[in-house]
């Protein structure tokens, strides 16, 4: 639950990120956005205890690298003309591409890592591909290019953190702690202020 709420500061990120690479300025209200969502951050990485000798470090960081990672990639593709669905496959090709490259380069018996798999491991990567990665890139672009206010529909993104959690709670049973909540709040209303024309 922590690194899927931290997950979604990766606008903020993204906004950050453009000062470099695309020139573009902050405005005040983008900055105090971009503090209100990183505070969100540190209630969820401190999960309520303030001392900080029990916050995973790793996890936390690696939850940032993500938003590192999802806004270079929009931000790599903002001057993209291609069609999003082609675009998205060889985007994918390409990555799997480097990925069976690497195993095979550090990985002394790199076929045994698939005949090993567990089945759960299989049905899990193909929900990942289909469902958060596919079908749902497609749904999603469809519904912005159908839609009348597209400014409309992305405001439903901000469901999508709250509908996770309550998955995370009656699915994988996990406790849901008041400090995600809080987190994620200030991360949706940084967000908000952030998409909101100045």
């Amino acid at each position: 639950q922590q690194a899927q709420a931290i997950n979604y500061s990766w606008a903020i990120t993204m906004a950050l990120l453009a000062v470099p690479i695309l020139k573009q300025k902050l405005s005040r209200r983008a900055l105090l956005a971009m503090l209100i969502a990183y505070v969100g951050v540190i209630f969820i990485a401190t999960g309520g205890r303030w001392d900080f000798q029990q916050t995973n470090w790793v996890g936390i960081g690696l939850a940032l690298a993500s938003t590192l990672l999802w806004a270079g990639y929009w931000l790599s593709n903002i001057h993209n003309q291609d069609k999003p669905i082609p675009a998205l496959f060889w985007c994918f090709a390409f990555g799997s591409g480097w990925l069976l490259i690497t195993q095979w380069v550090w990985v002394s018996d790199p076929w045994q890592g698939y005949v090993d798999l567990p089945l759960a491991g299989w049905l899990g990567g193909v929900y990942v591909g289909l469902f958060e990665m596919g079908i749902t890139f497609l749904v999603w672009l469809t519904a912005m290019r159908s839609a009348e206010n597209a400014g409309r529909i992305s405001s439903l993104v901000f469901l999508s953190p709250f509908i996770s959690l309550l998955l995370i709670y009656f699915i994988l049973g996990e406790t849901i702690h008041y400090t995600t909540v809080i987190g994620l709040l200030l991360i949706i209303i940084g967000l908000s202020l952030q998409g909101e024309r100045t």
